[in-house]
């Protein structure tokens, strides 16, 4: 696929079972299946189905991710999270944490612990600010797992739903450290589903600890459109912080020249004790 990005901020997800006011216990994640629907204004749509076996004790899982525009202009990315459902039950979607540009996600019951065995995590959030538009094609790089997993994940895979009616492009997929681009061991296909290109990755063995998912998906441009107005407030920013920086200069210099330069000499006068 041309015009992928050689480096790239990755979109880390964590994941560790969380106690309300306890410790983090063992957890084992049997399967982690992402689905991310491109929408035709730039926006996705992820939905985050897992199978996580638990130990004892822990009342669910919290997931860290980091809400960082790749692309400038689309100006500054958002996230909602949609719903949280724990074993078919729904959970408070409310349930988070914002430091500064990270979101933690809390998936739990703060009334009672899970029992030991598998249970099911469902989560469904929307995000801005993750396509890249390129002069030939747009782009959807997406980092699916993340790496903070102290065992291996058993089974990884994506689904990216193209924008409805775009050509197919491009997909590249990477199972490595972060940074890293090895692509061994992972399977890829794509399809056609009413009308939309749909493709699909998949880790053919275990994701080991510290390892990463990553996907990318390309497809023809024409079929995603910014919201009207979204490079306009962001030239306004750039604008403001032009003059902004114009007007401090201005006032450095006036500075420095009423107050800042050396007085002018006058006559010598030796002094002798």
């Amino acid at each position: 696929m041309k015009r992928l990005l050689a480096a790239f901020f990755l979109c880390a997800a964590f994941l560790v079972l969380a106690a309300a006011e306890a410790p983090a216990v063992p957890i084992s994640v049997q399967s982690f299946v992402s689905t991310v629907d491109v929408r035709g204004d730039g926006s996705i749509l992820v939905e985050e189905r897992l199978l996580v076996r638990t130990v004892a004790g822990g009342h669910g899982i919290y997931r860290d991710i980091p809400v960082v525009t790749r692309w400038r202009e689309q100006g500054r990315a958002s996230m909602e999270v949609l719903s949280v459902t724990i074993d078919g039950e729904d959970r408070s979607a409310r349930d988070i944490e914002r430091d500064g540009n990270v979101v933690r996600v809390y998936q739990r019951d703060k009334s009672r612990e899970l029992e030991p065995g598998v249970h099911e995590f469902v989560l469904r959030y929307a995000m801005t600010g993750q396509v890249g538009m390129f002069e030939k094609n747009d782009e959807l790089l997406w980092n699916v797992t993340g790496h903070g997993w102290d065992n291996p994940i058993k089974y990884a895979a994506c689904v990216v739903l193209c924008p409805e009616g775009a050509g197919f492009y491009g997909q590249k997929a990477w199972l490595d450290k972060p940074g890293g681009r090895a692509s061994d061991g992972l399977r890829m296909e794509r399809d056609k589903q009413n009308g939309r290109v749909v493709m699909r990755f998949a880790a053919s063995g275990p994701v080991p600890p510290g390892h990463e998912l990553t996907v990318a998906a390309g497809w023809e441009k024409g079929f995603v459109a910014l919201p009207a107005g979204t490079r306009d407030l962001n030239s306004l920013a750039e604008m403001g912080l032009a003059i902004l920086d114009a007007l401090l200069l201005l006032y450095f210099s006036l500075a420095w020249f009423f107050r800042g330069r050396d007085p002018r000499k006058g006559v010598i006068i030796p002094l002798f004790h």
